[in-house]
């Protein structure tokens, strides 16, 4: 080994710390893990890593960079590879109950809690996409997670964020307002009912109206009503699934710290309304501990999105070809920035700097997310473009206080944000 080579591997310990496979017990399995350890001395924080939905390995591309990020702040890091995916025990099942993953991140959490080397009051969980569910699910379960971190995490049921999904799409095909509005109404029915097994007569009425409409047969949908037990057992699994999810009620149970962090461009998932949901549930919770993040040109990934729609697939081809997770900005500079505050016990050193003013984000992307906010106050952190070409992010920090209307969207207001007063009309 060259004395180049053994400077780099030293200095990259030096950075980033140690890696060390692992083994965790979970449910009657094994989770094939990684934990990767700061290179400071005496016991840091971790976290667990919680993916999204598909057959994700710890190898991914965002795990790869979050594992040099925390460790790079002083944060031990846990990956492991889902149930039934690469090296982790089980059968992969792609309508797995929630419940499942959160037993596996509970396990992972138990397992840093009994390393000697991590302080067993600052251990959190950090989830994307369906781990932005499980990660506050887990939250709700066990006193031993300190933090969350949630990116994507849906604020509507699973069976909403489907729907909102396929409006999209019909957006793009150029589908009118009134139909689309059909459509939403009639899978709303026809999924209550396959996820409840009731409601079947007023099911059959909705199916009688919508398959005489124009968009329904160019939906390819099935002029067909089986009953649940007629329908593909993973189909039936999801919708029952879709049915039960309640991100809301689980954002209830949570009390500790918590980061959500949403894409302005998330195509997947209606933001503004699921922003506001989870606002007003960590009011109820009594939580004066959960913290907003919206990114002007993020997307479901946390993707830089440079055009108007979000490319799923391009981001995917983009990510697996440069091995690189190109994400929007201000990303990593909202959690280093609340990690300080909430985790690591150092202030917050960001600087507000001159605002492109709050509307232009808002007025096109976040309507009235804190209408009816009333039940507590609520910190938040909104980002707004900078007033220069690269609409850099910065964060504006506040309450939701009472029923003060921040950030209605066409309503004059003047808010004392940080010290500043900003004028807005």
């Amino acid at each position: 080994m060259s004395v180049k080579t053994l400077f780099v591997f030293a200095l990259a310990v030096l950075l980033l710390g140690t890696t060390e496979d692992v083994s965790i017990p979970s449910g009657g399995i094994r989770l094939a893990a990684t934990y990767t350890a700061p290179a400071t001395p005496g016991r840091h924080p971790a976290v667990v890593l919680l993916a999204g939905s598909g057959k994700e390995t710890r190898d991914n591309v965002p795990f790869q960079t979050l594992e040099r990020y925390f460790s790079g702040l002083g944060i031990g890091v846990l990956a492991y590879d889902k149930r039934g995916v690469g090296q982790s025990g089980g059968a992969w099942n792609e309508n797995e109950p929630l419940d499942t993953y959160a037993a596996d991140g509970l396990a992972a959490v138990d397992y840093l809690a009994s390393r000697t080397d991590v302080d067993p009051k600052r251990i959190g969980v950090w989830g994307i996409s369906q781990g932005g569910w499980v990660g506050p699910l887990i939250a709700s379960k066990s006193p031993k997670v300190a933090f969350v971190i949630s990116v994507s995490g849906p604020g509507v049921s699973n069976a909403e964020q489907a729907i909102f999904y396929r409006e999209a799409g019909m957006r793009t095909q150029g589908f009118s307002d009134a139909d689309i509005a059909e459509a939403r109404n009639y899978r709303r029915i026809v999924w209550a009912y396959y996820g409840t097994g009731l409601g079947r007569e007023a099911a059959l009425s909705a199916l009688e109206i919508a398959r005489n409409r124009q968009w329904f047969s160019k939906l390819g949908l099935s002029p067909a009503l089986p009953t649940p037990a007629e329908l593909d057992p993973g189909l039936r699994a999801f919708m029952q699934q879709a049915a039960e999810s309640d991100p809301v009620g689980i954002a209830q149970r949570v009390n500790v710290p918590v980061l959500a962090i949403f894409g302005a461009k998330d195509s997947t998932q209606p933001v503004s309304l699921g922003i506001e949901n989870l606002i007003q549930a960590y009011a109820r919770a009594g939580n004066r501990n959960a913290t907003f993040v919206l990114l002007p040109d993020g997307g479901h990934g946390m993707e830089l999105v440079t055009g108007g729609v979000e490319c799923h697939e391009c981001a995917e081809k983009e990510m697996e070809a440069t091995r690189r997770w190109n994400t929007a900005p201000g990303f990593f500079e909202a959690m280093t920035s609340w990690l300080r505050k909430y985790v690591l016990g150092g202030r917050d050193e960001v600087e507000l700097q001159r605002l492109d003013p709050l509307g232009v984000l808002l007025r096109k992307e976040l309507p009235a997310i804190a209408r009816g906010a009333s039940a507590g106050d609520v910190d938040f952190v909104m980002f707004a473009a900078v007033a220069d070409k690269h609409r850099h992010a910065v964060i504006v920090q506040g309450h939701v206080s009472g029923d003060y209307g921040v950030f209605h969207i066409g309503v004059p207001y003047r808010r004392a944000i940080l010290g500043i007063e900003i004028e807005h009309a």
